[in-house]
């Protein structure tokens, strides 16, 4: 990737040239998170007869004015996420092959802090196949500093997600009408101990997604890290329900020499 930043007092527009592209991976039949059919990866097709050498454009301008960031990007070139086409011709198994579409995107990110408030807001639309789709997210994330002088800060989040795609035009995207309610631990402490936890909710079927990280630094040379993923209540017409069983906890010890 090239990247050209013109910086002035009025904002910054960066323009980005990207000459490669990397296909996606996904998990194999015993990895986590897997998809029902296997994804033939060996096999991905593209609109673009260049396929992985097209070149691919982007531009951002972003600016602050008082308590708002914000920034408006464009980019013209291919889907970093594929769609999917069933491939039948082996009669044991069907799997999925990913096709990488061409695209124009447009994008816009605002965010106002004032106080313990960060209010935020992305949206994009997306033209490709001769379709157009919009999908956005907002929401807020509070954060009570320093709680009674214990050097602990806790932030409280809440948004929304909406995408209104068509799921046999576009790559699928699990979240059409949902909602994330969470909570952030940061202790601020030398170990650099901290917590995430929340959970997504469908707001049609009801399933609900947990998601648990966290991580603290133990003497010079260890870090422990803490992952827990958990599907409960899927239905059947969610592009999570091959996902319904692949909760897991994970702890892992790294060390660093």
């Amino acid at each position: 990737m090239l990247n050209l930043a013109y910086i002035k007092n009025w904002g910054t527009i960066d323009f980005f040239i990207l000459p490669f592209f990397r296909e996606r991976t996904f998990p194999g039949e015993k990895g986590r998170l897997r998809f029902q059919f296997i994804i033939d990866t060996d096999n991905a097709q593209y609109e673009s007869s260049q396929k992985q050498n097209h070149i691919d454009f982007a531009v951002r301008y972003s600016h602050t004015l008082g308590n708002f960031d914000f920034g408006v990007s464009h980019f013209v070139g291919t889907s970093r996420a594929p769609r999917f086409i069933p491939d039948f011709s082996d009669s044991t198994e069907l799997k999925l092959i990913p096709f990488y579409d061409l695209m124009n995107q447009t994008g816009l990110d605002i965010q106002m802090t004032t106080g313990g408030w960060l209010l935020k807001f992305e949206g994009i639309t997306r033209a490709s196949r001769g379709e157009r789709f919009f999908a956005f997210t907002g929401g807020y994330e509070y954060t009570f500093n320093n709680i009674k002088d214990s050097g602990i800060d806790l932030g409280i989040l809440t948004e929304y997600l909406y995408d209104d795609r068509d799921q046999f035009v576009f790559p699928p995207n699990p979240f059409k009408n949902h909602t994330f309610v969470g909570t952030r631990l940061a202790f601020n402490d030398v170990q650099s101990t901290n917590l995430l936890a929340g959970v997504i909710v469908n707001n049609e079927t009801g399933s609900t997604f947990l998601n648990v990280e966290g991580g603290r630094r133990m003497g010079q040379s260890f870090k422990l890290n803490l992952r827990i993923r958990g599907f409960n209540g899927l239905d059947e017409s969610e592009l999570f329900y091959g996902f319904r069983n692949d909760s897991y906890f994970q702890l892992d010890l790294e060390w660093y020499y």
